[in-house]
């Protein structure tokens, strides 16, 4: 008898107690699931910012280790794949190769290049000009020998490399730094 009693007084929980309860368990888990979400947005625009970081620093250096003159020659005269700055580049990825000259500086006055399809979602835009406050006008510093014989002139480009998603005409990063050249000479 007294089991027929207590499953008669056990009534279970009630739908507006379910409701009440499912409620506080939205409320509670709401700020928890948008700061999950927020943190995975954050977690992805950071690993792109740091991978393009990686890429601009990595042309940079690749033009850091090597003459001007040379690196943008090989990007003019590119007939086959080839590595630059860490990169695969394909020949026809690069566009808007120039060398400017300008009489009475007997360095290069400046360089423009344009590599696309890169990682296939960027554009590299590469500009080095001559710093022509450096030394006289541009025409860089003189360095002599003990004689007093001219053995080389040194120059300073700035330059500047530019990383854009393709279809925009934002940097998305950029990083601009500059480099000595010496330009030698026997007299």
């Amino acid at each position: 008898m007294r089991r027929k009693n207590k499953l008669k007084n056990n009534k279970g929980v009630t739908l507006v107690e379910v409701l009440v309860a499912t409620a506080l368990l939205a409320v509670a888990t709401t700020p928890i699931l948008s700061a999950l979400v927020s943190s995975a947005r954050i977690e992805a625009k950071s690993r792109i910012r740091q991978e393009t970081t990686s890429i601009t620093q990595d042309v940079m250096e690749e033009l850091k280790a090597e003459s001007l003159e040379t690196s943008f020659a090989a990007l003019q005269t590119a007939t086959e794949a080839y590595e630059f700055g860490g990169l695969t580049v394909q020949p026809t990825d690069i566009s808007d190769v120039t060398i400017s000259t300008a009489d009475g500086v007997i360095m290069n006055t400046g360089y423009h290049a344009v590599i696309s399809n890169v990682k296939d979602s960027y554009t590299i835009e590469i500009t080095a000009t001559l710093d022509d406050s450096y030394g006289d006008g541009g025409n860089g510093y003189e360095a002599f020998s003990s004689s007093g014989s001219k053995l080389a002139q040194n120059f300073r480009y700035r330059i500047t490399v530019s990383l854009y998603r393709d279809g925009s005409d934002e940097a998305f990063s950029e990083l601009t730094g500059t480099k000595l050249e010496r330009k030698i000479i026997s007299y």
